[in-house]
C-alpha cells in the first residue's frame, strides 16, 4: 500500500515541450562540440564544455515551465537525439524502398531536421565513399625470419 500511495502522490516530470526543443536546437547550432564526446581533454574535465551546459540548463528552466537539473536535461536530450536518428532512419528506409518517392514514415519535424543538419545526416545514411584501403601485400613463401620486402613502384 505504501508503494501506491507514493506513486499517487509523486510529482511527474514535466513534458519537455516544443519551446525547449526550438531552443535546445538553435543553443546546439551554435555549441555544436556539446554534441561530441565530453572526454576531449587528457583529464576528462573540459570547463568550457561544463559551462555551456549549465548556460543550456539556465536558459532552459528560464522558459517559465518548471525546472529540471542538469543531468535530467542532459538524458532528456540524449533520449530525443536518439529517437529523432531512429525516426531518420526509418524515413530514410521508407523513401529507399519507394525509389526515393514520398515515405510512408511519419516526416521529420522542423526542430528535428535542424538537429539532423547539426548532427550529420552521415550517421543516418553512412559514408557513401568507398574506402581505398593499402595495395596488397605480396604472398610468399619465406620463413619466419625473413623480413618480407616490399613490391617495387612501377
Amino acid at each position: 500500500m505504501l508503494l501506491l500511495d507514493h506513486y499517487y502522490t509523486s510529482e511527474r516530470e514535466f513534458k519537455t515541450r516544443k519551446e525547449h526543443w526550438s531552443l535546445i536546437v538553435h543553443y546546439l547550432e551554435i555549441n555544436q562540440f556539446l554534441l561530441k564526446s565530453k572526454f576531449q581533454h587528457a583529464d576528462g574535465d573540459h570547463h568550457e564544455f561544463k559551462i555551456k551546459w549549465e548556460e543550456l540548463v539556465l536558459q532552459l528552466n528560464n522558459l517559465g515551465y518548471r525546472a529540471k537539473g542538469l543531468s535530467k536535461w542532459q538524458l532528456a536530450i540524449s533520449r530525443w537525439r536518439s529517437k529523432v536518428k531512429g525516426k531518420a532512419a526509418l524515413v530514410k528506409l521508407e523513401m529507399s524502398k519507394t525509389g526515393n518517392g514520398t515515405a510512408r514514415a511519419i516526416p521529420l519535424t522542423a526542430p528535428e531536421e535542424r538537429l539532423m543538419a547539426v548532427m550529420g545526416w552521415r550517421i543516418v545514411t553512412g559514408d557513401v565513399n568507398k574506402e581505398i584501403g593499402l595495395p596488397p601485400w605480396p604472398t610468399s613463401t619465406t620463413s619466419c625470419n625473413e623480413v618480407p620486402q616490399p613490391l617495387a613502384t612501377r
